[in-house]
């Protein structure tokens, strides 16, 4: 069991460390949005782009916590494998990707805030070229 020195029971102890945990993940998305549109990003849904910010962030932070709760250091390494390899949907092709990682790509969170981000910074996947190509 992990220590909990100084805390009335192990609930508080959760409490806390979730706490802490959900405050810099929150600080972490508000700084990592902002900074992309000081350096010029072009964003059409703010509210979304923030919104998906924040909702990967806590995402994140959670699984990366439970999974060091529940394994302890081989958990964090668990949580970064998954963490880096589901970028896949959105940087390499998803038929490039093994069978394996396929089946758990859809309960990942990065998959879900690949298209999420998509659809704030450009209004979906394509949509302008699908626009402009409608209209001729």
């Amino acid at each position: 069991m992990r220590r909990h020195d100084g805390y009335k029971s192990v609930a508080e102890w959760f409490k806390a460390k979730i706490a802490v945990g959900t405050l810099v993940a929150l600080a972490m998305a508000l700084i990592e949005a902002t900074l992309m549109l000081v350096i010029g990003l072009p964003i059409d849904h703010l509210a979304q782009f923030y919104g998906m910010t924040i909702l990967f962030a806590l995402s994140a932070m959670y699984l990366t916590q439970m999974l060091n709760l529940a394994f302890g250091g081989v958990g964090i390494f668990i949580a970064l494998g998954l963490l880096t390899m589901s970028g896949s949907g959105g940087l390499f092709p998803a038929e490039t990707i093994s069978p394996l990682y396929e089946t758990f790509q859809k309960f990942l969170p990065m998959t879900y805030a690949i298209n999420g981000f998509r659809n704030a910074i450009t209004s979906g996947i394509a949509s302008a070229t699908v626009l402009k190509v409608s209209l001729f």
